[in-house]
């Protein structure tokens, strides 16, 4: 339907630009029709830009998409290396890991970034609960999944294109660098901000064996929680989008 009233804004523009110009449309016929045009071309981009952001309000997947590197490693006393081009930050927290492809892949020398790395076992050693990144094409890539207590698939990155089912959900926010997931609880649940050379992540997630949760702890670095199925996450994760996502899309705090 939008490509349809796309194609549809382009004609009427080109009839506008075809009714000003035309020697064989006389004046003041001429600019009246095509200023009628016009005003139906700006009112089809008007209703598609609307539908856009409709659609926005109830997506189940998206895209992460990177345009600036993080520029606060010296605040956190963090010496960045460029030749170690991906990091993670937990949470808001002054702790950070730098992925060494070289020592981890291999000898000296032979790592390859663009391989999918498991970088720790957050809840169990089963494949579905690792979390792995990589690079590809000089971006970061993320992938990992999250589960509801009841071990119900509700979130999950690959590639840095997300994916949700809304119906386990209370809600969730992003924008083209960070997605927010907030559980049927309403805690926020996952919480991601992708930089070119930085993954910034904050999560609590759950297997059949009980839950476990990374982020910041009151003390500024990371803490690392292991809890019981049916209790509630030490970790609370301070929003970062303001709430409700259908009145706030995108709007960060």
């Amino acid at each position: 339907m939008l490509i349809v009233k796309i194609a549809l804004a382009i004609l009427e523009f080109s009839l506008a630009l075809f009714a000003l110009f035309s020697e064989q449309i006389k004046k003041p016929y001429g600019l009246i029709f095509s200023a009628l045009l016009f005003l139906q071309f700006f009112v089809t981009l008007l209703e598609v830009y609307f539908e856009k952001e409709e659609a926005k309000k109830s997506a189940t997947s998206g895209q992460l998409n990177p345009t600036d590197k993080f520029s606060e490693f010296g605040k956190f006393g963090y010496e960045y290396d460029p030749s170690r081009p991906l990091n993670i930050r937990w949470g808001n927290s002054e702790t950070f890991f730098v992925v060494d492809f070289h020592r981890w892949l291999g000898p000296e020398g032979a790592g390859d970034p663009s391989i999918p790395r498991s970088i720790l076992y957050p809840v169990n050693g089963e494949e579905e609960y690792k979390i792995y990144v990589w690079l590809e094409n000089g971006q970061i890539r993320l992938r990992m999944k999250l589960f509801n207590r009841r071990n119900q698939l509700v979130a999950e990155i690959d590639g840095n294109r997300w994916n949700v089912k809304r119906e386990y959900l209370y809600d969730l926010n992003y924008d083209s660098e960070a997605i927010e997931v907030r559980n049927d609880e309403g805690n926020v649940q996952l919480q991601v901000v992708l930089y070119k050379d930085l993954v910034q992540l904050s999560f609590f997630n759950f297997s059949p064996l009980g839950g476990v949760a990374m982020g910041k702890g009151s003390h500024g670095g990371l803490n690392v929680y292991n809890f019981g199925l049916n209790e509630p996450s030490p970790l609370l994760i301070e929003p970062m989008f303001k709430y409700p996502s259908c009145e706030f899309q995108g709007v960060r705090r």
